[in-house]
């Protein structure tokens, strides 16, 4: 039962770490495009563009800028993206050096099983039979 148990809370843990990661990474997109776009011709259309680069779509957003413009576009969600990552990316190896604290102060010693003493069950059993 305890097998089943971990098999499903890992499912479900790597479902809702990846969702709150790709929550984190769109929302952190969207708000850097719009920062990037302040102040520049495109700041009117900066929500759009914003929008389309969060959501996948920053080939669509660079082609749909005038030529002049698409540098721009090019390097602002470039920019978004990476700094995107890098924080979901940070936060990740928070988490997991937090869980690697609690696991080494939650397990017990002696909750592991000696190695001679697992051996030495063996040829008990292997003597029994």
């Amino acid at each position: 039962m305890a097998s089943g148990i971990n098999a499903t809370l890992r499912q479900v843990g790597i479902a809702t770490g990846v969702a709150a990661l790709g929550t984190i990474l769109v929302s952190h997109v969207h708000s850097s495009v719009l920062t990037g776009l302040q102040g520049t011709p495109l700041a009117r259309h900066a929500h759009a563009i914003a929008h389309t680069v969060s959501t996948g779509g920053g080939g669509d957003a660079i082609a749909s800028t005038p030529q002049p413009l698409r540098g721009l576009v090019a390097l602002t969600a470039r920019s978004a993206l990476v700094d995107g990552l890098n924080t979901i990316m940070l936060i990740s190896a928070v988490v997991a050096l937090a869980a690697a604290v609690a696991s080494f102060i939650l397990i017990r010693e002696r909750d592991f099983v000696a190695l001679e003493e697992a051996e030495e069950e063996e040829r008990e059993l292997a003597v029994a039979a």
